[in-house]
């Protein structure tokens, strides 16, 4: 009777264990960050997918084939339920979640993209470029252009990003000045009143 009720006092705390982790123990994220980076998509012709890769130091890209690459940096946690049943609950660890399985509560307001330079007549320096901009999932360094182009505006507008959310940017109108090199900054507004900026390098333009 004795190593019964010993057994049982040994498996409890496993099976509590196993109980908390499905519950409560699965791990969110917080977003720290967001990080940009400008590319040039090879190989594109018309809707035909391409590849992105880094623009190389003082290279020109044409103005519809340059893609801004965004990101949030996110620091992962767990909620994990403490026990007082015995120092024997300390011997057991929980198996966790994949990174991020259960998401945040942060929610994205809005995002935008500016340009350090005067862009056109109608967009000077530190202006929104929203409309200038084709909104893409993110899917690596692949371009697949999608069957309905919307820029960023709109997309945001009718579906939400995730804070966490990879996607691609596509610059569908060129700049009034070609002669000059082009910073883009992509700022992340959250509901909570957070704001994450990021900036790319200089991009000149052909």
């Amino acid at each position: 009777m004795k190593k019964l009720l010993l057994s049982l006092a040994l498996i409890f705390p496993l099976v509590r264990c196993i109980d908390d982790c499905g519950k409560d123990s699965k791990p969110y994220f917080d977003l720290q960050g967001i990080r940009a980076e400008a590319v040039r998509i090879i190989n594109i012709n018309n809707a035909q997918a391409g590849y992105a890769r880094t623009i190389g130091n003082g290279e020109k890209v044409k103005p519809d084939s340059l893609l801004l690459v965004v990101a949030g940096e996110v620091r992962y946690y767990s909620l994990n339920t403490s026990s007082h049943f015995g120092d024997s609950w300390a011997a057991y660890a929980c198996d966790v979640d994949p990174p991020g399985s259960r998401g945040t509560k942060e929610q994205i307001k809005a995002i935008t993209v500016q340009s350090g330079q005067n862009f056109d007549a109608t967009h000077r320096a530190g202006s929104s470029l929203n409309e200038y901009f084709e909104f893409t999932p993110m899917r690596g360094y692949n371009y697949e252009p999608t069957a309905n182009p919307i820029n960023l505006t709109e997309y945001t507008q009718q579906f939400p990003v995730q804070a966490h959310q990879g996607f691609s940017l596509r610059l569908t109108q060129a700049p009034a000045n070609l002669n000059q090199a082009y910073t883009f900054t992509i700022t992340y507004e959250l509901t909570n009143g957070e704001v994450y900026t990021a900036q790319t390098g200089e991009t000149w333009f052909k």
